[in-house]
């Protein structure tokens, strides 16, 4: 995503959770180690030095995934596939509410829900799968990149599946 968005003009900050910063291979203008999303103190702090560092910010891209493929009855409390699709049914449902909340600031809000992706880790975790029919990184990202763009200024409340077709 920060290549795409870079290739598009972007200058962009990375954020990890480890304490040490993301090795991004010289792909990111900013990175940041350390930060916890889910403290609003420390999530200030990260956004605080990248308006510090840019004079302003103009693209969140909040990207966070995951799975374990497990049933709830095999798995952790809260776990499974119904917890993860029940996830992203809630990040519909807040993307749209968020959408219309940012509205009169000219703020558009989106959300990509991809497939499967094609990942060394999911690879490792499904070995016997159809890695032909899963998306790839680079495609998100055009999509991403493409949502950031002054080509996508109308659209908001958004969520875009992106699965070739699985």
């Amino acid at each position: 995503m920060a290549r795409a968005l870079q290739s598009a003009g972007a200058r962009v900050a990375v954020l990890d959770k480890s304490a040490a910063p993301p090795d991004t291979g010289s792909i990111a203008d900013l990175e940041i180690g350390a930060v916890d999303l889910t403290d609003t103190a420390d999530a200030g702090r990260a956004m605080r030095t990248v308006v510090e560092t840019f004079g302003r910010l103009d693209i969140l891209v909040n990207a966070a995934w995951g799975f374990v493929w497990q049933r709830v009855d095999d798995g952790s409390p809260a776990g499974g596939v119904g917890a993860y699709a029940g996830s992203k049914a809630g990040i519909q449902c807040f993307t749209v509410a968020l959408s219309r909340e940012l509205a009169a600031y000219s703020i558009s809000v989106n959300a990509v829900l991809p497939s499967i992706i094609d990942t060394p880790q999911n690879r490792a975790a499904m070995p016997d799968a159809d890695f032909a029919c899963w998306v790839s990184p680079q495609e998100i990202a055009k999509l991403i990149a493409f949502l950031a763009s002054d080509a996508a200024d109308q659209i908001t409340g958004a969520a875009i599946e992106i699965t070739r077709g699985t």
